[in-house]
């Protein structure tokens, strides 16, 4: 067995031994899911991006919610043809409304969507159908984010959205799914685009959003919704009663921007420009309409020139050498003169002309273009939506402008020993006006900063802390709830890094079954991101090993025969000449972790060989002169405040004689650093402290404990609903059922038992089909079907 460590990774649990049973009734209900909520509603970040209180789909595993949670925009989620997807969150209250977006990657699809604000579980109540308006549903999908509209809710209400995939195609994607609130002051970063081919082919709202945030910050976060339809000419969106611009108006009433590409088709059919003719007045008198009607409806146009086109055809453009031929004497005599005059916000005086000039842009990248010279290639696609409409027309909006004001990362849990300094901090966007901090729903009277700091903390500290953000017009925003739990508990985690030839590949164990992160780049800035612990789980935080003072190589001469490790390890090492220095950096530790760390290096065929090895002022000292068993051990280093450490390694003696060399073959370093359980961060964010906050308490009398409440996701502070009992048909045959969403972060394991009698219960293979149980999803069926008077019971435990 390699490694006489203690390698495992230590866990300790908190462990509740007694049963907790849920009394159950019959009754008869349809087949349901009940969906958890994971705290009382909370307003949102009115403008901006939602978070959800509870979020679940029937495809990602997890993944939908854990975005939607933490107000990400979830990875693409993949759904047969023919398959349905359905996402089911509980929202925040929406004072103003808001809207749900998504993308999907074929035709023909079909979406609902239901809203209840009844519902206490996301399946029971009342719902209500949402109109769903599709803009152009079957063109260029890939890029047409489209939005199901919410309704104003002054409390928590459920959203139920369905998408089901065309049953002739093979599969589907569902992208850029974004839950939204309205702001009530009316500064909702919402944009749309108008406009032609050129447009339905570019306009990407996740490369728009990217290339903004990066420009300007990612206090930013906008949607942008592509209408542009191919064909269309500058009149054609005036025709009819409504017109296209009317219909895109009325489907997005609170769209603040609208980028404006129109007269591209105009041109096509009527090269080259003739200075006073009907045609181009219209031309001028559309776009005209077109712009004084978007201002008139609270929305800011901004115009673009009239991309470059090469045309093939007579009369040929040749390239931009004729551009007489094309569309830039209409940009000239028409589109600017426009922009001067109604839009001079997107209007460049210095350079005469307007600011987003998709013209220029084509003609000198013309190798963006398709092969006919007009529309756009792959690269034209997304040079459409990042430099033209992000990179010239968005700074129209953000260049100086103040963010709205939104909490941008909460506070997060910490578990702490009696003693410890703890701080909690809330980082946001915005103009900020005052700053508070609650405790248990309690305000903490003089914390006014954004970071809260906590001397010699005590369980009188332990619970719920909450940051409350007030902004200019007295509006607040409230950051998700902190937990503090005094512990006595450690959590201790253990990887291990090879530093030598790369022997060792992360995803397979040794011989004595740990396995290890292999550096094997000797040079400054060779960098490694360690991928396992020891026991081959994935390492939670983003942990960088980097050589930042260069070794001088690599030798493969250790002493073979180590109990300490397999031979691949111990064989190899870094080494630095006498009169040198090597030095590694780790960085993204846990701060509140204290490591120990142990080093072994071996060079057989050699005298002495004494290496030194630094950390923080601390030094030890190792003989690797055929070395085979020794290692030695640097204990209780604090990391900074980056979550580092540097180590140093030298060729000298502990009286700092010179060696000729130092080595480093390998480190085993150990994490150690209060633990709680994720039961006890759970309770103390919903304010439950002391004998509340006990697994077998009831703290809020509805007969559930603590610890089914965690399991279930329901709120441990107000009476929830115990699981309803359902009625299950087999053939003839009708059986009572049991079926729970679970809380995806609880790890009890659950257990129905059934009965006839309610003396003797039972449980297990013959008793009891389970027909699912998994980290969302708990169903099980009783064996014993109903007949005529028979009773029968079914119970749902806890095991924790």
């Amino acid at each position: 067995m390699y490694l006489n460590w203690p390698l495992a990774f230590i866990r300790q649990r908190v462990r509740f031994p007694v049963k907790r049973g849920i009394f159950q009734r019959l009754s008869v209900v349809a087949i349901s899911v009940f969906f958890y909520a994971s705290s009382s509603p909370a307003a949102p970040a009115t403008g901006l991006r939602v978070k959800p209180l509870a979020a679940y789909d029937t495809h990602s595993a997890g993944a939908f919610s854990d975005a939607m949670l933490e107000g990400l925009t979830p990875a693409s989620i993949r759904i047969a043809g023919g398959e349905e997807w359905i996402g089911t969150m509980q929202l925040p209250a929406m004072l103003e409304g808001g809207f749900m977006t998504f993308t999907a990657t074929i035709k023909d699809y079909l979406v609902e969507a239901e809203v209840s604000s009844d519902s206490q579980d996301g399946v029971d109540g009342s719902w209500s159908p949402l109109p769903i308006t599709l803009w152009q549903q079957n063109e260029n999908m890939i890029w047409r984010a489209q939005k199901v509209e919410l309704p104003v809710m002054e409390s928590s209400a459920w959203l139920r959205l369905r998408i089901t995939a065309n049953p002739s195609v093979s599969k589907m994607d569902i992208r850029n799914l974004e839950l939204h609130a309205y702001d009530r002051l009316g500064r909702d970063d919402y944009w749309l685009m108008i406009g032609a081919s050129i447009s339905s082919q570019g306009t990407d709202m996740r490369l728009f959003k990217e290339r903004v945030q990066e420009l300007y910050g990612d206090t930013w976060d906008p949607v942008l919704f592509n209408l542009g339809i191919s064909g269309t000419y500058s009149n054609s969106w005036l025709q009819g009663s409504p017109n296209r611009l009317e219909q895109a108006i009325a489907l997005h009433p609170r769209a603040k921007y609208a980028f404006v590409h129109l007269g591209g088709n105009d041109v096509s059919a009527d090269r080259p420009y003739v200075e006073g003719s009907e045609s181009n007045a219209e031309i001028e008198a559309n776009l005209r309409r077109i712009y004084t009607t978007l201002i008139d409806a609270g929305i800011q146009p901004i115009p673009m020139r009239l991309t470059f086109r090469d045309y093939k055809d007579d009369p040929p453009v040749l390239g931009g050498i004729n551009e007489g031929n094309g569309s830039l004497p209409y940009n000239l005599q028409i589109v600017d003169p426009l922009v001067e005059e109604l839009v001079p916000s997107a209007f460049d005086s210095v350079a005469n002309k307007p600011i987003v000039d998709a013209y220029d842009y084509f003609l000198k990248n013309q190798h963006t273009l398709s092969a006919d010279g007009i529309h756009l290639g792959t690269g034209g696609r997304a040079a459409w939506s990042q430099e033209i409409l992000a990179g010239m027309g968005a700074g129209i909006v953000y260049e100086g402008e103040v963010p709205p004001l939104r909490i941008i990362k909460s506070p997060r849990d910490v578990a702490a020993f009696v003693g410890e300094r703890v701080t909690f901090s809330v980082e946001y966007d915005g103009l900020a006006t005052q700053i508070r901090w609650d405790h248990n729903g309690v305000e903490l009277v003089g914390e006014v900063s954004a970071e809260l700091v906590l001397d010699a903390v005590d369980l009188s500290h332990a619970g719920k802390y909450e940051a409350r953000i007030y902004g200019e017009e007295g509006e607040s925003y409230i950051s998700s709830p902190a937990a503090l739990v005094m512990t006595n508990e450690v959590l201790s985690r253990t990887w291990l890094l090879d530093l030598g030839s790369a022997d060792l590949l992360a995803s397979v164990a040794d011989s004595g079954g740990h396995y290890w992160n292999s550096l094997s780049q000797t040079a400054a800035g060779s960098r490694l991101d360690v991928v396992v612990l020891s026991d081959g789980t994935t390492h939670p935080t983003a942990v960088s090993v980097e050589v930042i003072d260069a070794f001088s190589g690599i030798t493969t001469a250790g002493k073979q025969g180590s109990i300490l490790a397999p031979q691949e390890v111990t064989s190899d090492a870094f080494y630095v000449n006498g009169g040198g220095v090597g030095a590694l950096r780790i960085e993204g530790l846990d701060p509140t972790a204290i490591i120990e760390m142990d080093l072994f290096a071996s060079r057989s065929g050699v005298g002495p060989r004494i290496t030194r090895y630094s950390v923080g002022g601390q030094s030890v000292y190792i003989d690797v002169g055929d070395n085979v068993d020794d290692y030695v051990t640097l204990s209780d280093i604090v990391v900074d405040d980056f979550g580092g450490l540097t180590l140093l390694v030298e060729p000298l003696d502990a009286e700092g004689v010179e060696q000729a060399y130092g080595y480093i073959g390998f480190l085993r370093i150990n994490e150690q650093m209060p633990y709680a359980s994720d039961f006890g961060f759970w309770a103390a964010r919903h304010g439950l402290v002391g004998a509340d906050a006990d697994g077998e308490s009831d703290p809020d009398g509805d007969g559930t404990a603590n610890i089914i409440e965690f399991e279930l996701g329901t709120d441990p502070s107000a009476h929830s609903a115990a699981p309803d009992i359902m009625l299950h048909q087999d053939g003839d045959a009708i059986y009572l059922m049991v079926d729970v969403v679970r809380n995806p972060s609880a790890h009890g394991l659950l257990e129905a038992q059934v009965s006839g009698d309610l003396s003797v219960w039972n449980q297990g293979g013959p008793h009891v089909t389970v027909i699912e149980d998994s980290a969302t999803r708990y169903c099980a069926r009783d064996n014993t079907k109903l007949s005529d008077g028979a009773q029968r019971f079914i119970r749902l435990f806890v095991l924790e």
